[in-house]
C-alpha cells in the first residue's frame, strides 16, 4: 500500500481501533447481558442522547482536523498550538450553558418523553463537558495523520468503559453503574490524549485567523447535527412510543446495525483530512479517489454484514446478544440495510465538506424531519418502523448522490469558463458564468442547426 494512501491509513486505524470496536461493543453486549431489556433499552436511549449533543464538537474534530492538515502541509505547527488551546478553552466555557440546559429541562420534560428518572438524565449530563473537550484532541491527532495515536486514545476510552461498568453493574449499582462509566472513561481519556501531542505544545505559539474557521463551521455543523440525529433519532422515537420491552428490543437491533454507521465513521476519520490536504494543493484526481475507496470500504463489509444477519440472524443474535434478545433475529437485517446506506450518505456527505461544496446541506436537514416525522406517525409493528427507516435512508443516499455529481459538473463547467480566452472581455460586459456558458451553448446549437440544413441542401 502507497505512503499516504487511504488504504494503508484507513488499515492503520482499523488496526488501532479495532480494540476500540471489540471494547465498545462488548460493552453494549455485556450491558445487554447484565441488565433487563427495560434497564438496556433506558441506557441505549441516553447514550443516544448523548450522542446528538456531541454534534457540536464532532464538527469541530473535523474543522480542527482539516485546519491542521492544511498548517501541517506548511510546517506551521503554532498555529496548530495556538488553534489547540483557544478550541479548548472556548469549548470548556460552552460546554457549562448545555450542561446546566439539560439539569433544567431534565425534570420538565425530558423525563416524560423518554419515561425515564430525572436522577438518570442528570448523572448521564455529566459526560457532557468532556464530550465536548476529547474531539479536539481526537481532530488534532487526526489532522496530524496521527492514526496509531488516535487508535490508541479511542482504545484507552472504551476498555475503561467497559471495566467500570462491569465492575459496577457487578457489584449491584446496575444501570447507574453502566452511566457512571461514560463520563469516568471520557475524562480519563482526554488526560491520556495530552501525550502523543507533546511536541505540538512544546512549538511557539503563531496565532491564528479565526473567521476563515468560523465561516467553515456552520455549514459543517447542519450537516453532522443532522446526519447524527439520523442515526440515533429512532432509537429516542421508539424509547417514547413503544413499550419498555418493545424499546429495549429496538436498542438491541439498533445496536447490531448502527455497527456499519461506525465504520463509516472510522473511514472518513482517514478520508477527511486526506482529502482536505488534496484539495488544498489542488489534486483533484487523488481526491476523487480517495472518495471512491473510501465508499468501496464502506460498500464491502456492509453487503457482507447484510448477507450474514439474513442467512443466520438466530446464531448472531443468540451468540452477541444472548437468548433473551432471539425474537428480534428476523429485525436486524433490515436496520444493517438502513444503516448501511445511511454510511455512505455520511462518506459523500463530508467528502463534499472536505472540498468546500456547501450546496448540499439543505438535504440532511430534508431527510432528517421526514424521518422523524415518518416513524411518529407509523410506529404500529417494528416491521413498518424498520421499513421506513431504510426507505428515507435510501432517499437521502440517493439525493446526496446526484447532487454531488450535478456540483461536480457546474465546478467543471465554471473551470472551462474561466480558462476561455474569451471570458475576460465578456466578464467586463459583467455576464456572469452561467450566462455566458448558456450564450456559447446557443451559439453552438444554432451552428450545428445550420451545418445541417446546408447539408441538407446539398443533398437535394
Amino acid at each position: 500500500m502507497k505512503k499516504g494512501s487511504i488504504s494503508r491509513h484507513t488499515f492503520t486505524l482499523w488496526m488501532t481501533s479495532g480494540l476500540v470496536a471489540i471494547a465498545s461493543y462488548l460493552f453494549f453486549f455485556a450491558m445487554a447481558r447484565m441488565l433487563s431489556q427495560q434497564d438496556y433499552g433506558l441506557l441505549y436511549s441516553l447514550i443516544a442522547l448523548l450522542y446528538i449533543f456531541s454534534v457540536p464538537t464532532e464538527t469541530i474534530r473535523f474543522v480542527i482536523s482539516k485546519y491542521v492538515a492544511i498548517f501541517k502541509t506548511k510546517k506551521e505547527y503554532g498555529k496548530i498550538k495556538n488553534l489547540f488551546k483557544r478550541s479548548f478553552k472556548k469549548l470548556f466555557f460552552y460546554s457549562l450553558p448545555a450542561l446546566f440546559l439539560v439539569i433544567i429541562i431534565a425534570p420538565t420534560w425530558l423525563s416524560g418523553f423518554l419515561h425515564v428518572d430525572v436522577w438518570h438524565i442528570i448523572v448521564a449530563s455529566l459526560t457532557i463537558p468532556f464530550i465536548f473537550l476529547l474531539p479536539i484532541i481526537h481532530g488534532t491527532l487526526q489532522g496530524l495523520n496521527r492514526f496509531v495515536a488516535l487508535g490508541m486514545n479511542n482504545s484507552i476510552e472504551m476498555i475503561l468503559k467497559l471495566v467500570i461498568a462491569v465492575v459496577l453493574v457487578f457489584v449491584g449499582l446496575g444501570v447507574y453503574g453502566a452511566i457512571v462509566a461514560i463520563p469516568l472513561s471520557v475524562a480519563l481519556a482526554i488526560a491520556f490524549g495530552f501525550i502523543p501531542l507533546k511536541k505540538i505544545m512544546e512549538s511557539d505559539e503563531e496565532k491564528v485567523e479565526s473567521s476563515p474557521i468560523y465561516k467553515y463551521f456552520f455549514p459543517f455543523l447542519f450537516v453532522v447535527l443532522f446526519l447524527t440525529a439520523m442515526s440515533s433519532v429512532d432509537v429516542l422515537i421508539a424509547k417514547h412510543f413503544f413499550s419498555p420491552i418493545y424499546a429495549g428490543f429496538y436498542a438491541a437491533i439498533s445496536t447490531l446495525g448502527t455497527i456499519l454507521f461506525f465504520i463509516s465513521i472510522a473511514v472518513t476519520k482517514v478520508m477527511f483530512p486526506l482529502v482536505a490536504e488534496k484539495h488544498h494543493l489542488k489534486k483533484v484526481k487523488e481526491h476523487r479517489d480517495l472518495l471512491y475507496k473510501s465508499l468501496l470500504l464502506i460498500l464491502l463489509p456492509s453487503a457482507l454484514w447484510v448477507i450474514l444477519l439474513a442467512l443466520f440472524p438466530k446464531f448472531i443474535v443468540g451468540l452477541i446478544l444472548g437468548s433473551k434478545y432471539l425474537a428480534i433475529a428476523n429485525f436486524i437485517k433490515y436496520e444493517a440495510i438502513a444503516m448501511g446506506f445511511l454510511a455512505l450518505s455520511n462518506v459523500i456527505a463530508l467528502y463534499n465538506l472536505a472540498i468546500d461544496r456547501k450546496k448540499f446541506i439543505f438535504l440532511p436537514a430534508v431527510f432528517c424531519v421526514l424521518e422523524i416525522v415518518l416513524l411518529c406517525l407509523f410506529h404500529n409493528s417494528l416491521t413498518q418502523y424498520l421499513r421506513i427507516l431504510i426507505l428515507v435512508n435510501v432517499l437521502l443516499f440517493l439525493f446526496l448522490l446526484v447532487t454531488s455529481v450535478k456540483m461536480r459538473e457546474i465546478k467543471e463547467n465554471v473551470n472551462k469558463i474561466k480558462e476561455h480566452p474569451k471570458f475576460k472581455k465578456y466578464k467586463r460586459r459583467g455576464i456572469n458564468k452561467l450566462k455566458w456558458l448558456r450564450m456559447k451553448k446557443k451559439k453552438q446549437k444554432s451552428k450545428k442547426k445550420e451545418k445541417n440544413q446546408t447539408n441538407q441542401l446539398k443533398k437535394f
